[in-house]
């Protein structure tokens, strides 16, 4: 039995939903590929959880999640990668989510978020990752053989994007467009 094709998966922005339906933390300038592995800013984990409970618990899971992981289920093996040092554990059980996801990877590393997923993806057999930043998309796409997919929001909807990085509007819709290329 082969194993299927390994897709990453953003959390924030592509699963839950954002606060206020706005996402804050989509930038618009570059990743300088040349400051790889840049490090973050760490709080202690005392207050990154405190912080994290108060930026993320009462976060809405977004339309047609469910029916988009039940089709990716079948075509890929889910992990979900999200920048977050804290697990979302919670919040996909709290939403049954927990089952369609092989891994659910958090940022343990000393790096800042995009740094940190590049690392991930360089260092497994990743075939495609999805994310709502793009200024890891554009860090992934340069450095990674991953397909690179950047998930529309009205912050980077203007953004020029170049090839091979592929817009989609939604899980469903990347459902729909492995299918259709597999």
């Amino acid at each position: 039995m082969t194993q299927k094709p390994i897709l990453t998966i953003d959390f924030d922005g592509i699963i839950c939903r954002p606060i206020f339906n706005k996402n804050w933390g989509i930038h618009s300038t570059p990743t300088d590929p040349s400051k790889m592995a840049e490090p973050a800013t760490i709080t202690p984990r005392w207050w990154g959880d405190l912080w994290d409970h108060i930026r993320f618990d009462r976060r809405q899971i977004l339309p047609n999640t469910i029916e988009a992981l039940e089709n990716l289920t079948c075509l890929r093996t889910l992990i979900l990668l999200t920048g977050r040092r804290s697990s979302p554990e919670k919040w996909l059980s709290k939403y049954k989510l927990s089952h369609y996801f092989s891994d659910v990877v958090i940022n343990t590393s000393p790096y800042k978020s995009a740094y940190y997923k590049l690392k991930y993806i360089q260092s497994h057999e990743v075939k495609e990752h999805i994310d709502d930043d793009p200024r890891t998309v554009w860090l992934l796409s340069e450095h990674s053989k991953a397909k690179i997919f950047l998930r529309n929001w009205p912050e980077n909807h203007n953004l020029e994007i170049a090839k091979p990085i592929e817009r989609i509007n939604s899980l469903v819709e990347l459902s729909y467009f492995l299918q259709k290329n597999s």
